[in-house]
Parts: structure tokens; C-alpha cells; sequence
């Protein structure tokens, strides 16, 4: 038997093999092929992190759930806040401003949600701010719970003038209750926090960049809006477990703060002052540059003035004998033409 002919003998056997295999495995057609044990990742993916499902509202880890409430006038908005209780998902969202160094737009929508019940107020949409939503966040009582939630309480202080009491905000609450999985310096995110305590994957896109000052917004916006709120009331309810079950468990208490009138300008002021220390710091770099510069033209100047006369010079030596050939030359012309 020729060499050709064991070879074909040998790739008839092996793709008759490959061919009864289960889908997605393959199979070493050849000796010299690498090989190859099964399905193979994704070159992006990372095989120690694991998959998980995406959250949603509506299927809720605990109990049954939520009802959801799209609200869009202050009227309606009044006779529905009273029905929730403490503690609350808080989070919001705004149309962002695509212009380099524009201010921000103003808040469009404020999402609260507890286990039952989930409200999503679009305060774009109302001729009035709720007097029943702004007595909920100025509330003891009622303890608000968010990532980031001290920046959105002090946009809502500047443009509505609202006050807020037991703020809570759960990246600095997983630092307290559970150190070591998360580093000081380190504010993890709510999608992170999702993912760490809950198992599952908060979806984030193009979605968080919409309009949402629309009127109505989408099924998709609705919905995304209602994850983040209630996905802020689970990881509370989580955190809260570990909270009981420290040794020496700080008060709960302690990781409250508020936001009011007060605090609002003292943090204004830390901010100017910020501002004012990072312009002067700019101020002095632009002014040791420019001296810098004027620095190096200056030298750079004088580095010409003392070489202009040697070139000078060396251009005039050379240019002599050039001189005197034509001279020679045209002396010697002359008598012929004479």
C-alpha cells in the first residue's frame, strides 16, 4: 500500500469518527493537528468569573414580585408615595448633555422602590413637585438606600431644594459589613455589588444614555429603571443580614447621613475652595511654562548670535577663490578682445 493511499485510509477513519461525536466537541483529524478536548472559550471571556442570569424585578429572589407604577403628574404621585415603606431603593436619572462643559440637565425621574412596590416618578413630566415625595425624603424614618446616593440627593437639593434624612449608601455599607472583599479605596458599583450578593447580572448600555424626559418613555426605559431601584432594596436586605451577624457590629445608625441646607453649602464651599486651590496650581504650571519657554528662545537666540559670524565667515572663505578664478579668467578674456 502506497503512502498516499494509508493516509486516505486514515482521514476516512477520522471523519467518519468526527461525524458521531456530540455538537460542539471536535475532533484530532491528524497527528500533527493540536488537540483539541472540547468546546473552547471566547478569547474575551474569562473562564473563572462565572455566568449569571440577569436580574429583573420580575423574577425576584424573594417572595413575589413587585408591582410597578409609572407615574407622570403630581396628583398621582401624592396619593401613591404614603403607601411606601421603609427602607426604600432610591436611584434617578437625567438626559445627559452631550456638549463638552455644558451643566448637567436637570433630574428627569426619581425611582423608588420597596419589596412590594416599585414607583417610578417622571418629575419632567409634572407641572408640580409631589409635597408628599418631598416629606418622604425628609423623612427619619424612612431610610433611602443607593450607589452614589449622596450625589444624587445634593443635584436634587440644588435644583429642587429638597432636604434628605437616613441616606444610606451601599457601596460604603459593604466596605463596613464585609472588608475583606472590598478595599478601602475602592467604591464598587451596583452592578458589582449585583454580582457579588445576588448572582446575578445587572445589564447596562446604550439605555442609560436615553432621553429621559420622554413622554411616555419606553417599555425598556420603564423597566431598567425599576431593576435599579429594586436591585437597591435587595442588596440592602443582604447587607443587612451580614450587618447582624458581625461580632462587634457598629449601629446601623452610624453609616446614616442626611442632607439638607446646611450641609448642601458647607459642601459648596469645600468644593469652591477645591476649585480655587486646582485653578491657581494651574495658574503656576502655565506661568513656570511660559517662563520656561521664554528661557529656551532666549538661549536659543544667543546659540545664533555667536554662531552667525563664524558661518559668516567660513561662507566668505569660500566664496574667495570662486571670486578670484572669475577674475583671473575674465582678465585673461580681455586682450582677445581687444
Amino acid at each position: 500500500m502506497s503512502w498516499w493511499e494509508e493516509n486516505r485510509r486514515f482521514d476516512r477513519a477520522t471523519e467518519t469518527q468526527a461525524q458521531n461525536m456530540p455538537n460542539g466537541q471536535t475532533f484530532r483529524f491528524h497527528p500533527a493537528a493540536p488537540v483539541k478536548t472540547g468546546p473552547q472559550l471566547p478569547t474575551n471571556q474569562n473562564p473563572l468569573r462565572p455566568e449569571y442570569a440577569p436580574y429583573t424585578y420580575r423574577d425576584s429572589l424573594i417572595g413575589t414580585p413587585p408591582n410597578v407604577f409609572y407615574i407622570r403628574d403630581h396628583v398621582t404621585a401624592n396619593q401613591m408615595v404614603p403607601m411606601l415603606s421603609s427602607p426604600l431603593g432610591f436611584d434617578t436619572e437625567w438626559r445627559p448633555n452631550y456638549v463638552k462643559g455644558g451643566r448637567e440637565n436637570w433630574t428627569s425621574l426619581i425611582q423608588l422602590g420597596d419589596e412590594h412596590n416599585i414607583l417610578l416618578i417622571q418629575i419632567s413630566a409634572m407641572q408640580y413637585f409631589p409635597e408628599s415625595l418631598r416629606e418622604l425624603l425628609s423623612n427619619p424614618a424612612i431610610v433611602k438606600v443607593g450607589v452614589g446616593i449622596r450625589g444624587d440627593a445634593f443635584k436634587l437639593h440644588r435644583e429642587q431644594q429638597l432636604e434628605f434624612s437616613s441616606l444610606l449608601d451601599l457601596a460604603d455599607f459593604a466596605k463596613l459589613v464585609d472588608p475583606d472583599k472590598w478595599a478601602p479605596n475602592r467604591n464598587p458599583g451596583l452592578a458589582a455589588l449585583c454580582e457579588t450578593y445576588l448572582e446575578r447580572t445587572l445589564k447596562k448600555g446604550k439605555i442609560t444614555k436615553s432621553n429621559w424626559e420622554m413622554n411616555p418613555m419606553t417599555k425598556a426605559m420603564q423597566d431598567y429603571a425599576a431593576n435599579d431601584a429594586h436591585v437597591s432594596f435587595k442588596i440592602f436586605r443582604f447587607l443587612e443580614c451580614l450587618h447582624t451577624q458581625m461580632e462587634y457590629a457598629p449601629p446601623f445608625t452610624d453609616s446614616l447621613f442626611t442632607v439638607d441646607a446646611r450641609v448642601f453649602w458647607a459642601a459648596e464651599e469645600e468644593a469652591w475652595h477645591r476649585r480655587k486651590a486646582r485653578n491657581e496650581r494651574n495658574r503656576s504650571r502655565e506661568a513656570e511654562r511660559q517662563k520656561q519657554e521664554q528661557e529656551r528662545l532666549k538661549a536659543e537666540r544667543d546659540v545664533s548670535a555667536l554662531t552667525a559670524p563664524a558661518v559668516l565667515g567660513f561662507i566668505t572663505v569660500v566664496n574667495e577663490p570662486r571670486q578670484s578664478n572669475s577674475i583671473r579668467e575674465a582678465s585673461a578674456v580681455t586682450p582677445f578682445l581687444l
